[in-house]
């Protein structure tokens, strides 16, 4: 039979050796340690002072863009105009209506006596490449033909006078880009070679006597020019003014002939030619409206006034009147 004393003696020995071990402490051992939850994304973090945050795309996202952005034009190339030539082949047809006169000419002593022809049609042609930078290069072909008949009383009896002018002009140019605008102004210029054909051709005939003087040019050299115009607004409108000068050496070819009644009766004949290399001035100037209709395929109509004044072997050459102009791109 156990004793209540010793029982109770037990029970006071245990709970001082639970005491001495410490709450919580496991008696074989330190306390196992849990594992915490993995989180699903790493906590975001504020960046810091001064600092912009860079946002990285996840590799494996797709997006979709509806339409592309608009690309913006670079500052080497300027926005499109409206009512600019867009790249590609275009033809340009041309119709002046002018009353050719000419008179000879003389480099110490100046102009000498004027001949008036008859009234024409000077047409011209250009077939025409604009590049993708804003330059042309241009192919032009010009001609115009003119005679005049006057009758003249004279001392010897009827006088009757005959003179014609043919002339021919071939131009291969590079016209510049655009420059501009300043304050819808913009400016071109052109480069080139021109080559020209002219002939020139006078008789004259009395009483008992005549004669004739046949001169021809054939040659080619350097061409200038100068495009300048004005956009009234976006209107389709602008006023242009153009200039452009040549120089051109060549060979010149001279016939004359001549006869005459001496007082006998007799007839007598003269002739004569020649060649030399002879140079010639070409110069040519517009003034005039032009307007841009908006169409699927570039459209321009120009109307104005054009002069044309060129010397060659002593004789000056003179041609002012209207032209209406239509370019068309294809």
């Amino acid at each position: 039979m156990v004793r209540p004393s010793f029982v109770l003696a037990a029970l006071t020995l245990c709970a001082g050796a639970a005491r001495a071990q410490g709450p919580g402490t496991p008696p074989d051992g330190p306390p196992a340690v849990l594992p915490l939850p993995a989180l699903a994304a790493p906590v975001p973090t504020l960046p810091a002072p001064g600092q912009v945050p860079v946002l990285v795309p996840r590799p494996d996202a797709v997006y979709v863009y509806d339409t592309p952005p608009p690309a913006l034009p670079s500052p080497e190339e300027p926005a499109p105009w409206r009512f600019g030539q867009p790249p590609g082949w275009f033809v340009a047809l041309e119709a002046a209506a002018v009353r050719p006169h000419t008179r000879t000419y003389d480099l110490f002593d100046g102009p000498g006596n004027r001949t008036d022809l008859d009234g024409t049609v000077m047409p011209q042609g250009t077939l025409g490449y604009k590049f993708q930078h804003g330059g042309s290069l241009l192919l032009t072909f010009r001609h115009v033909a003119s005679e005049g008949n006057f009758d003249n009383p004279s001392g010897y009896g009827p006088f009757n006078e005959r003179d014609r002018f043919d002339a021919s002009w071939l131009d291969l140019n590079y016209l510049s880009r655009p420059y501009g605008p300043w304050l819808n102004m913009r400016l071109q210029w052109q480069l080139g070679v021109r080559s020209a054909y002219l002939f020139a051709d006078a008789q004259a005939q009395f009483t008992g006597a005549g004669l004739t003087d046949h001169s021809h040019f054939w040659g080619a050299g350097p061409d200038a020019g100068l495009t300048l115009s004005w956009a009234l607004r976006d209107t389709g409108l602008a006023l242009f003014a153009h200039f452009d000068a040549a120089v051109l050496i060549g060979q010149t070819t001279e016939r004359y002939a001549s006869f005459y009644t001496n007082l006998d009766g007799s007839p007598s004949n003269g002739q004569d030619s020649w060649r030399k290399t002879r140079g010639a001035v070409d110069v040519r100037g517009e003034l005039g409206l032009s307007w841009t209709v908006p169409a699927r395929h570039w459209l321009r109509f120009d109307v104005g006034v054009q002069s044309q004044t060129f010397f060659w072997n002593g004789l000056e050459v003179n041609n002012v009147g209207p032209f209406a102009r239509c370019v068309f791109g294809f």
